[in-house]
């Protein structure tokens, strides 16, 4: 299932892309237990981000856009996820606020 996902925050796309790198490595050190596989490739204007977690063999994918002010994630996820698609989210804007203070 398509789920979108966006945050505001104030730095610039630089400062963003400089933290938000961070996401997928911490995500991987803090559910090293959970996730059995992950990968992540930035474009070379660093504004999008491609990636795919797989977790208790399912797989979550999708792109994340840096786009001025804008975190935006675009993401296919499993079914099972999609029911818990408020919990996932809070989770991530979390993570996200972590990361960008």
């Amino acid at each position: 299932m398509k789920k979108t996902f966006t945050y505001i925050h104030g730095l610039s796309q630089e400062a963003a892309y400089t933290k938000i790198s961070q996401l997928i490595p911490g995500l991987e050190k803090q559910y090293k237990d959970k996730i059995e596989y992950s990968s992540w490739k930035w474009n070379s204007k660093r504004n999008k981000m491609n990636f795919d977690l797989t977790i208790k063999g399912k797989t979550l994918s999708g792109v994340l856009h840096l786009a001025g002010n804008e975190i935006i994630i675009n993401a296919d996820v499993p079914f099972i996820v999609s029911l818990y698609w408020d919990k996932v989210k809070t989770m991530i804007r979390q993570k996200i606020r972590d990361l960008l203070g």
